[in-house]
C-alpha cells in the first residue's frame, strides 16, 4: 500500500524555486522603491531651499533702490571666505544693503550660498543652502537695468540629483 498524499521530492524543488524567485521578487521591488523615495526625498529637500532663497531674493528685489551685482567686495567671515569670481548681489532697500552670494565655509568644509540682511555682518548670515566639493552648484544673476529686473537661476547636481530653477523678478517701481 502506498501512500498518496505526500510530495514527491521534485514537487517539493519546484516548490521552494518559486517561492525563492517570490521572495527576490518582492525583495527587489522594495529596494527600487526604497531608493525611489530618497531621490524623491533629497530632490524635495533641493527645491524646498532654492524656492526659500528665491522668494527671499524675490521679496529683496522688489522692494529694492538699487540692484548692483560685484563680484566678491565683502569682508571675509572668521570661518569662511567668499568663493572668488562669483556673483554677489547687492540690493539697497531704504538704504540698508542686502547681500546673497556663495561662501566658502573652512570650518565645516562646505560651501554655502548665503543672505546677509545687513552686509557689514557676515557673521548673522542665514544659510540659504549648502553643497560640497562633490555637488555642483551654479547660480546667474543677471540685472537688466531697462526692465528694472533681476534674472536668477540656479542648477546644478546635489546628492546625485539633477535640479534647475529660475525666475525674472521685477523691481517696484516707488
Amino acid at each position: 500500500m502506498t501512500n498518496k498524499n505526500a510530495f514527491t521530492l521534485i514537487e517539493l524543488q519546484v516548490g521552494m524555486l518559486i517561492s525563492t524567485v517570490l521572495v527576490l521578487a518582492i525583495g527587489g521591488f522594495a529596494a527600487m522603491s526604497g531608493s525611489a523615495y530618497n531621490k524623491l526625498l533629497n530632490e524635495g529637500y533641493i527645491y524646498n531651499d532654492l524656492s526659500y532663497a528665491l522668494k527671499l531674493m524675490q521679496k529683496s528685489v522688489r522692494e529694492s533702490s538699487r540692484l548692483p551685482i560685484n563680484n566678491g567686495n565683502l569682508s571675509n567671515p572668521s570661518d569662511g571666505q567668499w568663493v572668488v569670481n562669483e556673483p554677489v548681489l547687492f540690493i539697497d532697500i531704504d538704504g540698508e544693503e542686502v547681500a546673497f552670494g556663495k561662501l566658502e565655509n573652512t570650518v565645516q568644509d562646505n560651501y554655502e550660498f548665503v543672505y546677509l540682511a545687513d552686509r557689514s555682518k557676515v557673521q548673522e548670515r542665514e544659510v540659504l543652502f549648502t553643497y560640497t566639493d562633490d555637488d555642483k552648484f551654479d547660480i546667474t544673476m543677471t540685472v537688466d537695468p531697462v526692465d528694472n529686473a533681476v534674472e536668477i537661476g540656479f542648477s546644478g547636481n546635489k546628492n546625485k540629483v539633477d535640479y534647475a530653477l529660475s525666475k525674472t523678478v521685477k523691481r517696484r517701481l516707488q
